[in-house]
């Protein structure tokens, strides 16, 4: 228990009192729930057979990365991530006109 002290005291360099290893068990945790939303919009996309590759698709396919990275760094929230997934998977069964 003498580690898991030390790793709780730990200071952290911004100053948010968490300890490296927390604040990496925080961002895995978070990788993890922002995969499994954007591996179910790809899901999505595939399910539907038809993918159109536009300017539009990939503006949403930008966003969609931002906001991910957003959300490792601990900036933006899932909630987000759905939001842009779901214009993603929108976009790209939009046939173009």
């Amino acid at each position: 228990m003498t580690l898991k002290s030390w790793i709780d005291e730990v200071a952290s360099a911004n100053g948010d009192g968490k300890s490296e290893a927390i604040r990496e068990t925080d961002r895995r945790q978070r990788e993890a729930e922002a995969d499994k939303i954007l591996y179910a919009a790809r899901d999505e996309v595939m399910a539907g057979g038809v993918f159109y590759f536009t300017l539009e698709t990939q503006a949403a396919e930008a966003a969609v990365n931002q906001v991910y990275k957003e959300i490792l760094d601990g900036g933006s929230d899932l909630a987000e991530l759905h939001v842009a997934c779901a214009r993603w998977v929108n976009v790209a069964r939009t046939k173009p006109a």
